[in-house]
């Protein structure tokens, strides 16, 4: 796994202030248009044309839930963040 960096952008559910990426498995870096969630509030975001993240929004749910890997993937990783957090 390797850790992409970009310029610092907030969360736009909490705030967060994030500067790196790791994809869930294997070496690939971030795009427009992928899925990231917030490692803070577990927040589902998509990444911008300038590496800045927004909200997903009704046509990213659509998008996501038309490929079942992916969707249980980024689902997988929201729940975990969500258990840690409920544990600390």
């Amino acid at each position: 796994m390797n850790t992409t960096r970009y310029p610092s952008t907030s969360c736009p559910h909490c705030g967060y202030k994030m500067d790196a990426a790791s994809p869930v498995e294997g070496t690939g870096v971030p795009s427009e248009g992928d899925f990231s969630v917030c490692i803070n509030c577990a927040g589902l975001m998509v990444f911008t044309h300038d590496m800045t993240l927004r909200k997903f929004g009704e046509a990213d749910y659509e998008e996501l839930v038309s490929d079942t890997d992916v969707c249980r993937r980024l689902l997988t990783v929201r729940d975990l963040i969500k258990r840690i957090k409920d544990k600390a």
